[in-house]
């Protein structure tokens, strides 16, 4: 076999670069090109989003934490916060307990593989204000959860009493005193539990017993019943502790109200609604234009009827408000025991009317499962800023007469409206 030559070509030679020989600048160019690189992948992202992950604590558990104004999160939490000061504000229920500025250092070197971290810890304890805030929110979502009477997987029951405890644990007041008003709305095996984990929590001992509504109170009948009047309004002066609306307040006296508090018209119920005191019902089918005189008005909230008891409280210079539960109940054992099939009384007895069928009857008493009766606990429940639903009197003319008595009774939710619900009202003499 015959060896082919090879055509013969020139060798190549590289050009020399600034005075450096190929193998000097080619090996600095590989430097240069990796070093860019080692900037890209590195250091750029960095110095282009400098941040850290910050965690946030506190004292009060959940507190939440506004950076910069906006809402980050409640604790204990991490967010990426950037680099820089930050204005940092500790808030538990729209209440302030702590505020600081927050510096973020500006790490560079590799921050998208391994986050810097910074921790942040409030020692803030709750302010009485917080405090106030905190407790309203427990007893009105206990009194609430109160009403549910069992649990499934869909729906299940959140731990109240457990969260309050930790939350409260570093104050210093009468947190057994919130416990004790809690425990008279534990009415589920869930709840029971709960309370015992916050009792265990706070080392605190208060009854953690399921209730079940309060034995009926034992009311004597008044004394005495005599005639009065209010701002036009007939009443009777109930023994001596106070005087009641005859009747039902009517479309008539409710309709005054409005046009000199124009907030409660039907014109702004959108407001009405977005303010959360009454709801889409409110004043259906009442035209307060052409108001009867004698037909009690309905499609109204409890706020709207403590709302004009707050306004004839100041035309008269009397307290005038609803009646709590044992208040009406006195009334009611001196009333008129017929039953009301419609919706105006026909009645000329020289006493308290209406009290049984035509409409149901807001009272001022929430209702508290191991307190029904009690007014004291009332009181006490009311004075925190909580809200339950509230203990309705008499039956309506759509429940029939059978069940209907003095001791009967309904609850209701404070804003809600019905066309069978209505309100009377009592004052001071």
């Amino acid at each position: 076999m015959k060896k082919k030559e090879l055509p013969k070509v020139e060798p190549v030679h590289l050009k020399e670069h600034f005075g450096m020989k190929p193998g000097k600048w080619l090996t600095l160019l590989y430097i240069a090109v990796f070093l860019l690189l080692v900037f890209l992948v590195c250091y750029l992202p960095g110095i282009v989003n400098g941040n850290k992950r910050v965690t946030f604590k506190s004292a009060v558990y959940n507190s939440a934490v506004y950076i910069d104004g906006n809402y980050a999160g409640g604790t204990p939490f991490t967010v990426t916060v950037p680099s820089g000061d930050h204005e940092i504000v500790y808030s538990v229920n729209g209440c302030e307990i702590d505020s600081f500025t927050m510096h973020v250092g500006h790490p560079v070197f590799l921050t998208w593989l391994v986050p810097r971290k910074q921790s942040v810890e409030s020692t803030a304890t709750l302010t009485e204000e917080a405090f106030n805030a905190v407790t309203k929110e427990f007893l009105t979502d206990t009194a609430s959860y109160s009403a549910i009477l069992s649990y499934d997987n869909i729906y299940n029951y959140p731990p109240l009493f457990e969260n309050y405890a930790k939350s409260v644990s570093s104050y210093n007041g009468d947190i057994k005193g919130v416990l004790d008003l809690a425990s008279l709305f534990i009415t589920t095996e869930e709840m029971k539990a709960d309370a015992e984990n916050a009792a265990s929590i706070l080392n605190i001992s208060f009854d953690t017993s399921i209730k079940t509504p309060a034995a009926k109170a034992e009311i004597a009948a008044p004394s005495s019943i005599k005639a009065t009047e209010l701002y036009g309004i007939s009443g009777y002066r109930i023994g001596d502790s106070f005087c009641i609306s005859r009747n039902e307040i009517t479309e008539a006296q409710y309709a005054e109200f409005v046009k000199e508090v124009p907030y409660w018209s039907k014109d702004n119920l959108e407001n009405l609604i977005s303010d959360k005191v009454a709801d889409s019902y409110y004043l259906a089918d009442i035209s307060l234009e052409n108001p009867s005189q004698t037909r009690p008005v309905r499609n109204i909230s409890y706020y709207a009827a403590t709302a004009y008891c707050q306004w004839l409280s100041n035309k008269t210079g009397k307290n005038v408000s609803l009646p709590t539960e044992n208040q009406w109940i006195q009334a009611a054992l001196v009333a008129e025991q017929s039953y009301q099939r419609s919706l105006v009384s026909a009645s000329t007895s020289d006493t308290v009317v209406s009290m049984f069928g035509g409409v149901w009857e807001f009272t001022s008493s929430p209702y508290i499962p191991g307190a029904r009766y009690s007014d004291e606990t009332a009181e006490e429940f009311l004075a925190t800023g909580a809200e339950a639903e509230v203990v309705v009197k008499g039956g309506s003319l759509v429940n029939g007469n059978s069940g209907i008595t003095v001791w009967g009774a309904g609850t209701w939710p404070l804003r809600t409206c019905s066309d069978y619900l209505g309100f009377r009202i009592i004052w001071d003499y």
